[in-house]
């Protein structure tokens, strides 16, 4: 995914959401989604990471299901482009 359009999807998500689904997710995509964020927000979501302690691998689960179709609403109205493998290759 191109940095405007997860600037664009982390605008929709919710900070706490977002906390969860990264709780359990690697540092490739965690510092990903940092690098797209103001470092005030990035010092938020790195607290709230920190209290939420131990959570339920489901509920990770859950939040991260939620972005992914958030995501695939934004792509669905054309707000956002997600990066897929296809034939045919796109410039800009």
């Amino acid at each position: 995914i191109r940095d405007e359009d997860l600037q664009t999807l982390l605008m929709e998500v919710d900070q706490d959401e977002l906390a969860l689904a990264l709780k359990a997710a690697s540092d490739e995509l965690t510092e990903k989604v940092k690098e797209n964020m103001s470092e005030r927000v990035v010092d938020v979501i790195e607290e709230e990471i920190e209290l939420l302690g131990r959570v339920r691998v489901s509920d990770v689960e859950e939040a991260q299901h939620s972005i992914i179709e958030t995501a695939q609403d934004l792509e669905a109205q054309e707000e956002i482009v997600l990066s897929r493998t296809t034939e045919e290759s796109m410039v800009e």
